[in-house]
């Protein structure tokens, strides 16, 4: 039973017993006393609307972090090679050998 309303709904179709078995007495304590409020069709329409944009929205929000991280990993992986490339020249470099600095 997911409210108040709908646990009496289901209650009241048994004729002459009921038999409740639940693995979690709290739980079903909560949701058996938790009173909701009927919507209209436009209200249940408008709120899955809601989670679909919020849910839109956080896909677009993961992707574009994972191209951020996409680019900042080439960002460096340019870097390294860049670096990688002045030591080589500068290794090469016949006047920076045996001096303390280039």
């Amino acid at each position: 039973a997911s409210s108040a309303e709908q646990f009496y709904v289901s209650a009241g179709r048994g004729e002459k017993a009921l038999h409740l078995y639940t693995d979690d007495k709290e739980a079903l304590r909560a949701a058996v006393t938790r009173v909701e409020q009927a919507r209209s069709a436009a209200e249940v329409w408008q709120a899955s609307q809601r989670q679909r944009q919020a849910e839109q929205q956080a896909r677009r929000k993961a992707w574009w972090q994972r191209q951020r991280r996409g680019w900042a990993a080439a960002l460096r992986q340019q870097a390294a090679r860049k670096l990688r490339e002045i030591a080589e020249a500068v290794q090469r470099r016949p006047e920076s050998r045996g001096r303390g600095h280039a």
